[in-house]
């Protein structure tokens, strides 16, 4: 029915969904997932499932298999202390859907029909370990900055692939 925001310590309790142990696992969110510490905090945290992750809201912060990044901290280059027991995470974004992304996005694929922002002052640099493909009416948007000091935002891909759909 709705929710609020709690505040724990620690990375699995300071994820604002915390995913374990599941054979499968589906997250549909129409809402907003986020953490107390928006982009750089960590939205979704998963350890040892196969996770579905359908996004027709707003997505705020990094997506992450357990261990593969920490709340707060910027990721500078691979390798990923990534857990293998996190075995996989697919993420669609719906038209619609909204994911202000966070420094890591450590993910098999993502499937954009909605928008994926990247905006200065919050992480210059994001990751995405895994695959994007972006389909004809999604949209992926670069805000580069007037933040004092900024070059810009980036979203860099590593260990995966990139393809947009024009239309």
């Amino acid at each position: 029915q709705g929710g609020g925001k709690a505040v724990g310590s620690g990375a699995e309790d300071g994820a604002g969904i915390f995913v374990k142990n599941g054979t499968s696992s589906t997250i549909m969110n129409h809402g907003l997932i986020d953490s107390v510490l928006g982009s750089s905090g960590i939205a979704i945290n998963a350890t040892s499932t196969t996770l579905n992750v359908d996004n027709a809201g707003t997505i705020t912060g990094q997506i992450c298999k357990y261990g593969s990044c920490a709340p707060g901290t910027a990721v500078s280059a691979p390798p990923f202390a990534a857990n293998p027991d996190a075995t996989a995470i697919d993420v669609v974004n719906q038209h619609g859907g909204l994911i202000n992304v966070g420094a890591l996005i450590d993910v098999d694929l993502v499937r954009n029909y909605g928008a994926i922002v990247l905006s200065p002052g919050e992480e210059l640099n994001s990751i995405l370990t895994g695959d994007l493909v972006n389909e004809a009416k999604g949209a992926l948007t670069i805000e580069l900055g007037s933040v004092p000091g900024d070059s810009g935002s980036g979203l860099q891909t590593d260990q995966g692939s990139a393809r947009f759909e024009l239309g």
